[in-house]
């Protein structure tokens, strides 16, 4: 047992098997990280009382963010939602309001349409003193309007390109396997020996 222990910590160590996140919000995460050059402090508004959403934003919350807002077509369970996550729930029709003064937006509804629309997003940049915007759109079909990713200063994903990102942590594990394998063989002989 003490000799698989030591193998497995050579793998950590040797190898990068455990680097690159594979979850969609883990990978959302450590993208706002770097845009916005870290989470600590950050204003978070949760647009959607669903699963992906909340997930996704204890991701957030876990990494050091403040304020929480969430909002939803059903306003009871934006209330519940925002006292389980320890954030403040707000009306679907006033989150042009917030726009200009939180960091991050995670929107995973279940609406037919857009929900933040291009001008909408131009708007609320207006104010925002040159501040970065990072804005997940976790829907299908999409809630924020694809253009607003060309608005300068907004940094716009969508569940496609987190998915992909995540696969390509995934590729680079794969390969870190064949690394591992090897540590593993050599550990073996030496247990046998």
């Amino acid at each position: 047992f003490q000799k698989a222990f030591n193998a497995a910590k050579k793998i950590q160590t040797l190898t990068n098997i455990g680097r690159g996140n594979l979850s969609i919000s883990s990978v959302s995460c450590q993208l706002a990280d770097k845009v916005l050059g870290g989470l600590s402090g950050k204003k978070v508004l949760l647009i959607g009382t669903g699963k992906a959403g909340a997930l996704t934003f204890k991701c957030f919350r876990d990494r050091g963010t403040s304020v929480v807002l969430v909002s939803g077509r059903n306003f009871i369970k934006a209330k519940v939602l925002s006292g389980e996550l320890g954030g403040t729930a707000v009306k679907l029709q006033e989150i042009k309001r917030y726009l200009a003064d939180v960091d991050i937006v995670v929107s995973a509804t279940s609406a037919p349409h857009y929900v933040l629309h291009t001008g909408m997003i131009q708007k609320a940049m207006i104010g925002r003193d040159g501040k970065s915007l990072f804005m997940l759109d976790l829907a299908v079909p999409r809630d924020i309007d694809p253009e607003a990713g060309r608005i300068e200063g907004v940094y716009l994903y969508n569940i496609d390109s987190l998915r992909g990102i995540a696969l390509q942590n995934i590729d680079k594990r794969n390969k870190e396997v064949m690394k591992s394998e090897k540590i593993i063989s050599r550990e073996v002989s030496n247990f046998i020996r």
